[in-house]
């Protein structure tokens, strides 16, 4: 995580933010360390990252890169002015961390759009209008890296741009899913019946989507989120999970949660004395990700 020293909205990096929406910076501090409480009560143990005054948006740790393997990560380039000032300062991080750093796709792509299941699947998001080479070329990166499959997952609604903010795996247990996120309203297409399995699907409301219900994570048992009303904590509660909603309202005017303030590590894989530098792994392998993007289409799976 990274504290929220220089986090304001004046970058406009998405259709969330509003220049009059200006944040409340002692409400967003109580915010921040209350999740980063609920974490720790949760079992989990909480990495920092220092801020930088020029990199605001360096709060949402989960869009700066993937660890997709123990001691293994790869520094992602997103859009936008954060593409170019935050992957620096987090490879220096992870360096001195002992992680070995791989060389990530040739192109812009958010780590909200790169969801890891806990089966070991990932489902890449596909926002609208992409030409799918970064998407493809990440997939068959992940699965000559890991073995993994992966599978695309067409995004419709500009407004929901990450994969995050329209679907989470709950621990195995079922889904939390935004239909219309996904430019889909029937979810028992046998596509995406391949993705849920047998697992529950709880559908997001229009009005829940839009304050980022499904944008949570968990740690262990424990589901956390900054907003899942009563109805939808019932029905995960009905899971056996724990659940636990810590207001996350002024990261919200960003248009983060709970998943995009979070990046999970797992532990390295040298001393912290280390130097992690080095590519692991070239181009990607031969297998290609059949990936199909467009409105309303079912998600399509790596062969």
């Amino acid at each position: 995580m990274c504290p929220p020293q220089y986090f304001d909205t004046h970058h406009l990096f998405n259709p969330w933010m509003e220049w009059r929406e200006a944040v409340d910076h002692d409400r967003c501090w109580e915010e921040w360390q209350a999740l980063r409480q609920a974490i720790i009560q949760a079992g989990g143990e909480v990495e920092l990252i220092e801020p930088k005054e020029e990199a605001g948006a360096m709060v949402f740790t989960r869009d700066a890169a993937l660890v997709y393997a123990p001691g293994r990560v790869m520094v992602l380039q997103n859009e936008g002015p954060r593409g170019i000032v935050e992957p620096p300062v987090f490879s220096r991080w992870f360096a001195r961390h002992g992680y070995l750093l791989e060389s990530p796709p040739p192109g812009r792509i958010d780590g909200g759009n790169i969801l890891r299941c806990t089966d070991g699947r990932y489902l890449i998001g596909v926002k609208p209008g992409s030409n799918l080479r970064v998407e493809r070329y990440l997939a068959r990166l992940l699965h000559r890296l890991t073995g993994a499959r992966c599978t695309g997952i067409p995004l419709a609604d500009r407004r929901y741009l990450h994969l995050d903010m329209v679907l989470a795996d709950l621990g195995g247990r079922g889904w939390l899913v935004y239909p219309a996120g996904l430019g889909s309203l029937d979810l028992g297409h046998p596509a995406w019946q391949a993705i849920f399995g047998h697992a529950p699907v709880i559908e997001v409301k229009k009005e829940e989507a839009e304050r980022l219900a499904s944008n949570i994570i968990v740690v262990g048992d424990t589901v956390i989120g900054g907003y899942l009303p009563e109805r939808l904590s019932e029905a995960i509660a009905a899971l056996g999970l724990r659940v636990v909603v810590t207001e996350l309202d002024e990261f919200r005017k960003a248009g983060g949660g709970a998943h995009c303030l979070t990046l999970e590590l797992g532990p390295p894989l040298r001393s912290r004395d280390a130097e992690g530098k080095g590519n692991i792994a070239g181009e990607g392998g031969e297998d290609d990700a059949e990936e199909k993007n467009g409105g309303g289409a079912p998600p399509a799976h790596n062969g």
